[in-house]
């Protein structure tokens, strides 16, 4: 019998086959992650680097809490000595977020490093599968879509995308069902504001109120409750280490392999700071014509998500995991009216376009592909 979400009706990808490639992708994605954690060497690679580094970020941030010294976070000497139990000397892995995401982190270091990684990554993976698994509207697709290799890029990195993709995926499927719960869940983007610029946006030009208004709420909620924990002093010292991320972007502290945004692009070419911030812009204006396009139509929320992946200049290889998003919308609606064409070869060649960071990761095929994705998504758009 047919699976009733969003494997019904697909023709030549039947219900049956759809299992099949579900449970495929989910055992190649399993290998591989056993392959890798099996060649560790106590939790550490060839390199030398503990798997997982970046959440040294996190997880030194929280011994510092526990100390009583939350407002050291954002001091860079201080933050290395607290990573440097687990973070080579060589190098060093800054912590770039607001006051609200210290909340989350707050507990980590309760735990050995390998052990609070392991339970971040878990937790995180619940709630993005329960977010999934409401977008999906089948089990079977929502397997496929947690074997997403986007995922496995956040995994070995241990980030945070699986967070952030289930507060913006999560809050953009139930938007015109329960607008509370979607503004709740987009004011918890205060963890990590930049990945949610294109939801005021998109909220504010289809008058969605309701959602605005919770999402405020809940973003100064959030806000309020980190400076109450952890003193105004933290609000002070995150505003006066800003210019720390700054220096990440525009001088490739972080390598631009890993940055996936036009202006990441415009600088690995070569191009100066101010003309990569021109092409950046261009990617705005992309972005807002094609969310204006997309007002009120059927595939407003996948539009939304891949302008906010292309509005920010700093968005990693990782947090395009939120494309699992769009990916099973699209794929639940299609099944149901038919394919457009190309429809399934586009939605196959962004499912694999995460193996490109692990081929030949210069190559920026991720930002590539969101954008090209977008222009024909728009272009079509019902």
């Amino acid at each position: 019998m047919d699976d009733p979400g969003v494997l019904r009706g697909m023709g030549w990808f039947t219900a049956e086959r759809g299992r099949v490639y579900a449970v495929a992708a989910a055992a190649a994605w399993l290998g591989v992650l056993g392959g890798l954690l099996a060649a560790l060497d106590r939790g550490i690679d060839r390199f030398g680097q503990p798997f997982g580094m970046d959440f040294a970020s996190f997880w030194a941030a929280s011994r510092l809490v526990l100390s009583g010294m939350a407002a050291e976070v954002y001091v860079p000497a201080v933050h290395r000595l607290a990573e440097a139990p687990i973070v080579p000397p060589a190098v060093y892995e800054a912590f770039f977020y607001p006051p609200p995401y210290l909340l989350l982190c707050a507990p980590l270091a309760l735990l050995p490093f390998f052990g609070a990684l392991g339970m971040f990554l878990g937790l995180s993976w619940v709630g993005f599968a329960v977010a999934l698994r409401r977008a999906a509207g089948s089990p079977w697709a929502v397997l496929a879509a947690l074997a997403y290799p986007a995922g496995l890029v956040n995994v070995i990195a241990g980030q945070n995308a699986m967070l952030t993709a289930g507060l913006i995926g999560g809050g953009l499927t139930v938007m015109d069902r329960r607008p509370w719960l979607a503004g709740l869940l987009f004011g918890l983007m205060a963890v990590k504001p930049h990945l949610a610029l294109a939801i005021p946006v998109a909220l504010v030009l289809s008058g969605r109120w309701t959602v605005l208004c919770a999402a405020a709420v809940s973003g100064l909620g959030v806000a309020a409750a980190s400076a109450a924990v952890f003193g105004w002093d933290v609000w002070a010292g995150f505003l006066h280490g800003a210019p720390l991320s700054r220096a990440a972007l525009e001088q490739g502290l972080v390598s631009y392999d890993r940055f996936q945004s036009a202006f990441a692009v415009a600088r690995a070419l070569r191009a100066g700071v101010g003309a990569a911030y021109a092409v950046q812009a261009l990617s705005v204006v992309l972005a807002v014509t094609a969310i204006v396009r997309a007002r009120g139509r059927r595939h407003e929320c996948a539009v939304i998500v891949l302008a906010g992946l292309l509005m920010t200049p700093f968005v990693l290889d990782y947090d395009y995991l939120v494309l699992a998003f769009p990916l099973v919308w699209l794929l639940r609606d299609w099944s149901q009216r038919g394919f457009p064409p190309w429809g399934r070869l586009m939605l196959l060649v962004q499912y694999l376009l995460p193996v490109s960071q692990f081929v030949y990761a210069p190559a920026h095929l991720l930002w590539a592909g969101a954008a090209g994705f977008l222009l024909w998504l728009s272009r079509g758009i019902e």
